[in-house]
């Protein structure tokens, strides 16, 4: 992966629009994009990629932290019946010995019973949770950042609308809404020339927005038109196209927190 470095670009590689000339988008850097995108589907997914199909990386994403919950639940589901056994076990033999051993046998038992089933589930959640974590900013930090990067710069890719998790942490859903991971809040909707109301304004802040054209704003030479975001805020944003046009319809995909 790396960073814009075309003709246009700023000195600390990142696109604009003036002054002349705009960034323009390189082969090297939209196949680095690409690449980016279908090493997620390979390496996550079970699946290999396909053309019609543009919901992939987010089937990839789910896998790993479907994945990654069901071990923590088995880790806890193993740890519980383990100490459980260790308690019974240890409950049985002071009841055969049928004497005052019992009484500190059983004090002895429950105790290492109730320690080693405290210290398996602290274990097993660490684990669990730490494999959670690596598992979403590997698959979810790299595959969410270049997709929507791609989207705001012109590539093909989409977030479609799929699976979400009852906790509401990471999902995704249908236009005009998004999904979150941690603090990070993504939207995504249709977006028309002029301002843009998101459906429901950030907490904090919008750091992000870009656009994709779906329909063909040309009327005449189509060399003199750019479409800029010109302002945002929590609650939407503005679409300006300079040059000779007739009307724009779009996608927008707006990070903030």
């Amino acid at each position: 992966m790396h960073r814009i470095d075309s003709v246009g670009a700023t000195v600390d590689n990142n696109f604009k629009a003036t002054p002349a000339p705009a960034t323009r988008v390189s082969p090297e850097w939209l196949t680095a994009v690409q690449e980016e995108l279908a090493n997620v589907v390979e390496l996550f997914g079970i699946e290999g990629l396909n053309k019609g199909d543009n919901a992939q990386v987010h089937r990839a994403i789910y896998t790993v932290m479907t994945n990654a919950i069901a071990a923590e639940v088995d880790a806890r589901n193993a740890a519980i019946d383990y100490s459980v056994a260790l308690e019974a076990a240890a409950r049985n033999d002071a009841i055969a010995a049928g004497d005052a051993a019992e009484a500190t046998a059983r004090n002895t038992a429950i105790g290492t019973a109730v320690s080693a089933e405290a210290t398996a589930r602290d274990t097993a959640i660490d684990t669990a949770v730490s494999a959670e974590a690596t598992a979403r900013d590997t698959a979810i930090g790299i595959a969410v950042g270049t997709e929507a990067t791609a989207r705001a710069d012109g590539d093909t890719a989409t977030l479609t609308s799929a699976n979400t998790y009852t906790d509401g942490k990471f999902g995704m859903i249908d236009s005009n809404s998004g999904f979150q991971i941690g603090p990070m809040v993504i939207k995504t909707g249709n977006a028309i020339e002029g301002y843009n109301a998101f459906a429901s304004s950030f907490p904090n802040a919008c750091l992000f927005v870009g656009t994709q054209l779906i329909n063909d704003i040309g009327s005449g030479d189509e060399s003199d038109e750019f479409v800029r975001v010109t302002a945002k805020d929590v609650d939407g944003f503005t679409i300006t196209i300079t040059g000779d046009h007739s009307t724009y319809a779009g996608y927008y995909l707006a990070i903030g927190y």
